[in-house]
C-alpha cells in the first residue's frame, strides 16, 4: 500500500513540474504512468525511497493526533503524518532491523547479523560487550531456526533532532527450536521492544535497544 502511494505521490510531483504554477489552467492528477506527458522522465531514472538521504524536510505536520512525534527546536511536540518520507524511511530500516534480526538459522549464525543496519557506536559497544558470541551461543544450544514474520504494531515514535525513539512489536516464528522454555515450532510470537535510531550520514540506523520486553503469543 505504501509503495502504491509513494508511485502516485511521485506521479504527481512529476506532473507539477510538466504543467506548471499556473491558476488559470486546471491541473488534472495523474492516475496512471499513461496520464503523464511524453517528455516527462522516466520513472526508472527516479531515485527509490530508500536510496534518497532523510533530511528535516521529510517530515510533514499532522492536523490531528497520531503514534508519530516530533520535538521541535523550541521543545514544542507536534504530530507526524505516517505518510512522511523520513517515517517511511524510519519503517523501513525497522523492517530492515527485524528481518535481519529474527532470520536466524543456528547452524550459520554469527550474532552479527544486524551489523548492516547499526551506527559505529552501536557496533562498538555490542563488541565491547560480546553480544555476538554470547547471542550465537545462545541460538546453537538449543538449535533454533526462526524467521521474521513482521512488523506487528507500532505503539509510538518520538523524532527528537536526529534520534529516534521506537516503541514496536515485532513478530517471528520459530521454525526449529529445542528445550526453550514452552516455544513451539511454526507458532508466531511477539517481542516488544523500544529501540534508538539515529540518523547517520544521512540513513536512519539502529543507535541502540533501550528495552525489550516480555514475548507473548496470541
Amino acid at each position: 500500500m505504501k509503495k502504491g502511494l509513494l508511485l502516485l505521490l511521485v506521479l504527481i510531483l512529476i506532473a507539477a513540474v510538466f504543467t506548471g504554477c499556473n491558476k488559470n489552467e486546471d491541473i488534472v492528477e495523474p492516475n496512471s504512468i499513461g496520464d503523464l506527458p511524453e517528455d516527462a522522465p522516466d520513472i526508472e531514472d527516479i531515485p527509490a525511497l530508500e536510496d534518497t538521504k532523510v533530511e528535516l524536510k521529510d517530515f510533514y505536520e499532522a492536523n490531528e493526533a497520531t503514534i508519530y512525534t516530533m520535538v521541535k527546536e523550541d521543545e514544542s511536540v507536534v504530530y507526524l503524518q505516517e505518510e512522511s518520507p523520513g517515517i517511511i524511511k524510519l519503517q523501513m530500516a525497522v523492517t530492515k532491523y527485524g528481518e535481519l534480526s529474527e532470520n536466524i538459522d543456528f547452524n550459520t549464525v554469527t550474532g552479527k547479523e544486524t551489523y548492516p543496519v547499526m551506527s559505529p557506536e552501536a557496533v562498538k559497544s555490542y563488541e565491547a560487550e560480546g553480544v555476538p558470541k554470547t547471542s550465537a551461543e545462545h541460538y546453537k544450544k538449543y538449535g533454533i531456526i526462526k524467521h521474521f514474520t513482521g512488523v506487528e504494531k507500532y505503539n509510538s515514535v518520538e523524532i527528537d533532532g536526529d534520534t529516534a525513539t521506537i516503541d514496536v512489536i515485532i513478530a517471528f516464528t520459530y521454525d526449529k527450536v529445542e528445550n526453550l522454555a514452552n516455544y513451539i515450532p511454526g507458532k508466531t510470537y511477539y517481542r516488544p521492544q523500544v529501540l534508538e535510531f539515529k540518523i547517520v550520514d544521512g540513513e536512519w540506523l539502529l543507535n541502540k535497544p533501550l528495552e525489550f520486553g516480555q514475548i507473548f503469543e496470541d
